[in-house]
């Protein structure tokens, strides 16, 4: 009987320090860069990727002409939204804010002061997998759609095959309603 007694003591004392010996959850931390790390990085060429974004970004800024908006390219998302205030510090706040904290919107429309009008997607011919074919829906598109819609900020996706003065015409058209 003394035996099982300390079998269970022990059992108990191992489920404690399994369940209740947790530190609690700290963010993660970002480390300090070794001193020669630096010299592997190099400046980009162009913020562009390719033509069809210059292009567009041209169309873009003449058809805003003379507005007081600002025309910005690879907007961090995070930059843009944000996590809910109401979803309080832990790992579910920081699991949110991964699904943004890494991606960009090819270009954003903003008011003067800095009020986010429009985002905008340039969609080349990877961005018709599913729509067109037997693939699933492209994840990202699908994430950026929804969180938009949820943050009730238009976004506006542009085919890389469209035409780019009259797209950015009709986009000028719809922020000049706002």
């Amino acid at each position: 009987m003394f035996e099982l007694g300390i079998i269970i003591f022990i059992g108990l004392c191992v489920l404690w320090l399994a369940l209740g010996a947790r530190s609690p959850y700290a963010p993660p931390q970002t480390r300090a860069m070794p001193g020669g790390d630096a010299r592997h990085y190099a400046l980009a060429k162009s913020i562009f990727v390719n033509r069809s974004e210059r292009a567009f970004f041209e169309a873009l800024r003449a058809a805003l002409g003379r507005s007081n908006c600002l025309l910005l390219t690879k907007v961090r998302m995070e930059d843009i939204v944000g996590v809910s205030p109401q979803v309080k510090d832990g790992p579910e706040r920081w699991r949110l804010r991964g699904r943004v904290k890494s991606r960009h919107v090819d270009f954003l429309i903003c008011a003067a002061n800095g009020a986010p009008l429009m985002a905008i997607e340039l969609d080349g011919s990877i961005h018709d997998k599913g729509k067109n074919n037997a693939m699933p829906v492209h994840y990202a598109d699908d994430l950026k759609d929804r969180i938009f819609i949820a943050c009730g900020l238009p976004l506006e996706r542009v085919k890389t095959n469209a035409n780019f003065t009259a797209a950015a015409r009709a986009i000028a058209f719809q922020i000049n309603l706002r």
